[in-house]
């Protein structure tokens, strides 16, 4: 089974952490484990906008938008301030989609081009105070963090009124 342990010992365990996951391919799913749970993925990608079934591509994007929403409200409740109304929409640009479906006379490979995340939020704070707080939170965020360049991830931030 997958686990999510440190297994270093003395000072590295404060510079790595380890997580391991096991994966199972059957009847056309992808089941992954993570030692305490399991995500089943039945697709690379959908073009369908009617399914309701997240593919790989949905659970990264999920992912990348979970973190940058639960990293900015754990900043904000740590200086103790008060964050409301959050919102958050990802938007994915995939160069060469058809290549993902293998379409015949299609060459080169699907890649991700560009995401833009777009959060919308009240705070009482002035905004200048409220960059900063998002600015710390950020610099915490794992995915944002080490992906942000290679996938040309921005990230723009609405103050509600």
């Amino acid at each position: 089974m997958a686990s999510r342990r440190n297994d270093a010992a003395g000072p590295e365990e404060s510079q790595r952490y380890r997580a391991s996951y096991r994966a199972v391919c059957a009847e056309g799913a992808v089941k992954v484990y993570n030692g305490a749970g399991m995500r089943r993925v039945e697709r690379a990608m959908s073009f369908d906008v009617m399914d309701e079934r997240f593919s790989a591509v949905d659970e990264f994007v999920a992912g990348l938008l979970s973190e940058v929403l639960l990293v900015i409200g754990r900043e904000f409740a740590r200086e103790g301030e008060e964050l409301m109304d959050v919102e958050g929409r990802a938007h994915v640009t995939v160069g060469n989609p058809l290549a993902a479906l293998g379409v015949c006379g299609i060459e080169g490979v699907p890649v991700i081009e560009a995401v833009q995340v777009d959060v919308y939020l009240f705070t009482f704070l002035p905004e200048d105070e409220a960059r900063a707080v998002i600015d710390r939170a950020l610099g915490r965020a794992v995915l944002y963090q080490s992906l942000r360049e290679p996938l040309g991830i921005r990230c723009r931030f609405t103050f509600a009124q």
